[in-house]
Parts: structure tokens; C-alpha cells; sequence
């Protein structure tokens, strides 16, 4: 067990990868890209060399107007085609797949370079003592702005203490429809950090707090307390979301803005649920629970 406290400096790098075109592309084969469920697909008229099929998958994605699609660049290398992030340090997944009338193939992706970024859970770097968390840690986010958005999925992880100060002011957890590019998309990277926490405690000391805190504790019995939150960064959603399936848990709020199982179709379990206040009764406090 050890202290380990967030600062997210890692240098952010665009992830690049590529996928690799082969075989012989017959009349009526197609290439297809694919990237959070939309897709853009060339199919051979006639025969057609590679450098072909490369290039008309390529024209294809770059004009596409699907917001997923725009955060990602392709570039014609043939016989790869090369994608590359739009921003550094965000990460996209992509797929391919092609349909047989010859024996073309499309390979799968591959990093030539792996995505790196401040915002990343997962990232040593982003950590002090330089060591992402383990089981049994103590974590600490404070007097940092800086987001953890990528590498959410730590729910093999279980913490003792999972403690996110009102210094820290950035977020946890992404928005669930994506408005950073011209055209808005449904998020499919994780937007839950997925961990276990034996204690949570959120918004503890002075400061603004963060405006965006989710969290999924799983199936891990947790204690929550939340001694206030920042405002919201979304106008119908509250600041502090929290799920989590364990029989025995406890939630606690003396102060902030916090909605448990809030989506429509989230489920989760409190045993007890304690809602105090600070000074106000009427305000200081909010908690939404959801139908599940």
C-alpha cells in the first residue's frame, strides 16, 4: 500500500496507426473503415490495384461528416493506410473489415505511434511517485486542473482510499455525447473511471472543485462521502456521478451536487444513504437517484 497523488504531465503525442491493404480486389469487394459504429465503404467497380482501394478509403473517411470520424485524419501511404489523431494525446479506436469477391484483405490497425497524454489514468508518468496505481494505494487528485479522461477502465484495481480534493479542478470521466468537433457524437470510449474504493471521499478543503467526477466503484463495497462538489459543467446533469452494485454501500453528502445511477438504463446500490448540510439545509446538499 502507498500514497500516490495525480499530477498528469505526461507530454501528449497523437496516436498514429495503420492498417495494411493486400490481395487481389475483385468487382463487388469492399473495404470498410469503421470507428464508434459509423463506417464509410469503397467498393471496387472493376478490378482495382491496392493503391486504389487505398486511396478511395482514405477520399472516403477525410470527406465524411460523422463527428467520430472527424477527430481522425487518414492518410494514403499505400498499401496502409495511416490514421492520425487531430488532436495529440486523444485516443480513437478503429476497425476494418472487408467483404470477399476477390482476395483482398484489410489488416487490423497497428500503433506506429502510441497515443500519449496528460489526461491518461493509466500513464506512470502522469503519477507521484511515478507508478500508476495498484491495489491497496491511497490516491490523491489535488491543486491540479488536469483532466483523467483515457484509461478508465481500472476496474481490476481496488483502492483503500480514492480522495479527490476541491483543489482539483479538473475532470473525471468524459461527457456522454462528444461537442469538441463540428459535429456532435455519441461518446464510445469509456466515460465512467471504472475502479474499486474502499473509501471515496470527494471535495474535501478549499477550492473551486472539479466540474465533472464519475465514477463506477463495480461490485467493491465503498464508503462514500462527499463534502461538496464544483458547479456543473453540464447544465441538466449533475457535478458528481456515481454507480456502483455492491449490497452494503454507504453514501454520504453533506455538501455539493451529485446524482447516483442518473442515465436512464444505469443501475445502482446504497444501503444507506445519509443527505446532511453544511449550513444551509435547503441547498447545500442535492442528490439525485435514478430509476435504477
Amino acid at each position: 500500500m502507498g500514497n500516490v497523488i495525480w499530477q498528469g504531465d505526461k507530454e501528449p503525442i497523437a496516436n498514429v496507426q495503420a492498417s495494411t491493404v493486400i490481395g487481389a480486389w475483385a468487382t463487388d469487394d469492399t473495404g470498410t473503415l469503421t470507428c464508434a459504429g459509423k463506417s464509410v465503404v469503397f467498393t471496387v467497380a472493376a478490378t482495382e490495384t491496392i493503391a486504389a482501394v487505398v486511396a478511395g478509403l482514405v477520399a472516403a473517411w477525410n470527406a465524411s461528416l460523422e463527428g467520430a470520424l472527424e477527430e481522425v485524419t487518414a492518410l494514403d501511404a499505400s498499401p496502409d493506410i495511416t490514421m492520425t489523431a487531430g488532436t495529440a494525446g486523444t485516443p480513437f479506436v478503429f476497425a476494418t473489415s472487408e467483404t470477399t469477391a476477390g482476395d483482398g484483405e484489410i489488416g487490423n490497425p497497428v500503433d506506429s505511434t502510441a497515443n500519449s497524454s496528460p489526461a491518461d489514468w493509466d500513464a506512470n508518468e502522469n503519477w507521484n511517485p511515478g507508478t500508476a496505481p495498484i491495489d491497496a494505494d491511497n490516491v490523491y487528485l489535488q491543486n491540479s486542473s488536469a483532466d483523467v479522461n483515457w484509461g478508465l477502465d481500472q476496474s481490476a484495481v481496488t483502492l483503500a482510499v480514492l480522495e479527490a480534493r476541491q483543489s482539483f479542478t479538473g475532470d473525471i470521466g468524459l461527457p456522454r455525447t462528444n461537442v469538441a468537433g463540428t459535429h456532435h457524437f455519441a461518446e464510445y470510449r469509456d466515460t465512467y473511471l471504472a475502479i474499486g474504493a474502499t473509501v471515496c471521499r470527494i471535495g474535501q478543503g478549499d477550492g473551486t472543485g472539479s466540474r465533472r467526477i464519475k465514477l463506477n466503484f463495480g461490485a467493491v463495497q465503498t464508503a462514500c462521502t462527499i463534502y461538496n462538489s464544483g458547479s456543473r459543467i453540464e447544465a441538466d446533469v449533475p457535478t458528481v456521478l456515481l454507480k456502483g452494485t455492491h449490497a452494503s454501500n454507504v453514501l454520504t453528502v453533506l455538501r455539493g451536487d451529485v446524482g447516483v445511477a442518473f442515465f436512464a438504463g444505469e443501475t445502482a446500490v446504497i444501503a444507506t444513504l445519509t443527505v446532511g448540510y453544511v449550513r444551509n439545509v435547503g441547498n447545500d446538499a442535492t442528490v439525485y437517484c435514478g430509476a435504477g
